[in-house]
């Protein structure tokens, strides 16, 4: 009985866009821009991303490469560590880094945009 359910579903998916993928073949950051790409074959044109625990900037390139040169980009990161590896990356107007540590030094230099 599970075998013809299984088969049935896999015979379903095979008719949609979706996949099924066994946990150990998967990798987030491909589904991720799996779904982008998908996004804008769709239509999809965001004018502004944000990038929340942006780390070193990984998705906000990604949206930047798939979206191109009107996407607005505003990476945050509350780790002081991340902070140069993302200021890196705003060396255009539509790029900022907002810093959201709670350190006064940090404080100060709370936001970069290129």
């Amino acid at each position: 009985m599970l075998r013809k359910l299984k088969a049935s579903i896999r015979a379903f998916l095979r008719k949609t866009p979706y996949k099924i993928i066994r946990a150990a073949d998967y990798n987030r950051f491909e589904a991720i821009e799996e779904t982008l790409r998908a996004l804008k074959r769709r239509g999809y044109a965001p004018k502004v991303v944000a990038d929340g625990g942006a780390n070193v900037g990984s998705f906000s390139l990604l949206a930047d490469e798939i979206f191109g040169p009107n996407l607005k980009i505003h990476m945050f990161d509350p780790q002081p560590a991340c902070a140069p590896a993302l200021e890196s990356l705003a060396t255009t107007k539509r790029v900022c880094v907002s810093r959201c540590s709670d350190e006064r030094e940090e404080r100060r230099k709370r936001a970069f945009c290129g």
